[in-house]
């Protein structure tokens, strides 16, 4: 194989190594935020839940429908990132794919490495800019 059509193979994989590594830190980015500011939009939610549960029950005294509406508001909270089974489930097939995504990209960064010992090897050289 020529140092040309070696630069090429090595030009394709780089391209494919940096759609990875976007798309590996991409995914990183979303399970950060499920991690961390999802947990703190639902407290932020569950809190103002239970503001109202509190004024309800304050300003509505002695009426009968109170205490059903505050237990369907209380049933009506949030559940924290763990205890939600579909937004676990989606974190899962996050992490999957990141480390899916990692996969490939050490696969594709030693057959870079490979071709470029061979792209010197026949004497070529590789420019930073290839």
């Amino acid at each position: 194989m020529t140092v040309a059509q070696l630069k090429s193979q090595r030009k394709t994989k780089k391209s494919s190594f940096n759609t990875y590594v976007k798309r590996r830190d991409a995914i990183k980015t979303i399970i950060d935020r499920i991690d961390s500011k999802l947990d703190d939009d639902v407290n932020d939610v569950n809190d103002q839940i239970n503001k109202c549960i509190a004024e309800l029950q304050d300003g509505l005294k002695g009426s009968s429908k109170v205490s059903k509406i505050c237990s369907d508001m209380y049933a009506a909270k949030e559940n924290k990132v763990g205890s939600d089974s579909t937004i676990s489930s989606c974190r899962g097939y996050l992490s999957s794919e990141k480390t899916r995504c990692q996969g490939r990209i050490n696969t594709l960064d030693s057959e870079i490495r490979y071709l470029e010992s061979r792209i010197k090897a026949q004497g070529g050289t590789i420019y930073f800019w290839e």
